[in-house]
């Protein structure tokens, strides 16, 4: 993977260097000690992945990431940091990883395995993408679907929820329309119905709606979406283990943002408050299990975005205090206590548990 590094100080850029030169899954592009002579370059190096600091003069990683996202929009970011308090910018940035400096041989060869399941090509075929932005793109096109109109958009999401199964027509009516008569609206399914239909086929997708004596139903063939990945693995999962653990990562990276994140679509509030419980969930069970073989860093990685979608998550706070404990993170356990608390009383006016308290103070004194 090609691979360009940025950071304004000097022996930190010879030390990432160094590291990311001796791995085999990585060939270095390029080194940069400011973010705009890496974004003057980037068109034509087009490097697979870039690992960056973040706190520089000028442009910080954080917008370089920005920038580079629309530079090549397939570019994978890695932070390298001395800093803890922006892994929640980093994981709403997608980033690959969020390293702490030193970067270490481990870390390294973690990161580049989460490159490679995300570079690794897939095969042709139409997608919708149900996590953070709603987008649906063509195989052949390779462009997002430009919907007709938001009804339009609202219907096709709706029956992909579905999964293939028919949706009588006047729940539709009554999901899309919630304030006016299902037979009031019939019109009005109709038409976005041939709407949706006319969008399928402008973007060369087969797939089609389908009417059957007033059930409608969504024909997806060489159809695939990180929704339906994700729920089928929720509904089949089964405790996290060595022969599964890949599987709980494969999902865990689906989730770009909530589902249909910014999107009006009451219907589905239920489904993504569901998700966003199940992805948790699955976050802590990860955790747990690297704290288990003390891979530890892992368990650091998938506690943050735990506590990204939950801040004041007691037992994911102390399992990650834990975590900094066992790395020697003095800075980071204090940190990760001083948000918790921060968070706790900010949303909830109230201070952490005893427990929590006195499992800080018990291993701050040992570091």
């Amino acid at each position: 993977m090609k691979a360009v590094l940025i950071d304004d100080e000097i022996p930190s850029l010879n030390l990432m260097k160094r590291i990311v030169g001796q791995s085999p899954d990585f060939q270095i592009a390029g080194c940069y000690t400011d973010a705009v002579s890496a974004l003057r370059d980037l068109p034509a190096l087009m490097p697979d992945v870039i690992f960056t600091d973040i706190e520089m003069d000028g442009v910080s990683g954080m917008d370089l990431a920005r920038r580079a996202g629309k530079l090549c929009p397939d570019i994978q970011i890695v932070f390298v940091t001395a800093y803890e308090q922006y892994a929640v910018d980093a994981f709403a940035l997608d980033a690959v990883n969020y390293l702490m400096k030193p970067i270490t041989p481990r870390a390294l060869e973690e990161t580049a395995a989460r490159l490679r399941r995300s570079l690794a090509p897939r095969p042709a075929e139409d997608r919708a993408l149900c996590f953070g932005e709603f987008e649906v793109f063509s195989r052949r096109s390779g462009e997002p679907i430009r919907w007709p109109t938001a009804k339009a958009k609202e219907l096709f999401a709706c029956l992909l929820c579905g999964r293939g199964r028919q949706a009588e027509k006047w729940r539709l009516c009554e999901a899309l329309w919630p304030d006016s008569p299902p037979r009031k609206v019939e019109n009005r399914l109709y038409s976005t119905v041939n709407r949706v239909k006319t969008a399928l086929k402008s973007a060369e997708i087969p797939s089609s709606v389908f009417c059957d004596k007033g059930k409608y139903s969504l024909g997806a063939e060489n159809f695939s979406c990180d929704f339906w990945e994700a729920d089928s693995f929720f509904r089949a999962a089964s405790g996290i283990n060595d022969g599964n653990v890949a599987e709980y990562e494969k999902i865990l990276a689906l989730r770009r943002g909530a589902l249909f994140e910014g999107e009006d679509f009451p219907w589905a509030e239920g489904m993504a408050s569901r998700l966003e419980r199940q992805f948790r969930a699955a976050g802590k069970s990860c955790a747990a299990y690297y704290m288990k073989n003390k891979r530890y860093e892992k368990a650091d990685f998938h506690l943050r975005a735990v506590l990204a979608l939950d801040p004041t998550d007691e037992e994911s706070a102390a399992m990650l205090m834990g975590a900094c404990f066992f790395q020697r993170k003095k800075r980071a356990l204090q940190q990760v206590y001083a948000a918790y608390c921060g968070h706790l009383y900010e949303e909830q006016g109230e201070k952490p548990s005893p427990e929590v308290e006195k499992l800080f103070r018990s291993l701050l004194q040992y570091l």
